[in-house]
């Protein structure tokens, strides 16, 4: 696979990563109203940053 494809397609896949990410994070932070909205993106956008690190690492 040429190394332009290879580079959209990963892109396209982290884009999809941080989506279903924070839209679990907004799911979770509504039903849940006692704990803020923040702590629940936080976590999303940790999770995020070492899932890439993982992926950069290999």
């Amino acid at each position: 696979m040429p190394p332009m494809i290879r580079n959209a397609l990963e892109l396209l896949a982290a884009l999809a990563l941080m989506a279903v990410l924070f839209s679990v994070a907004f799911l979770l932070s509504t039903t849940t109203p006692q704990i803020h909205i923040g702590w629940f993106f936080g976590g999303a956008g940790l999770v995020y940053s070492m899932l890439v690190l993982f992926y950069l690492n290999r």
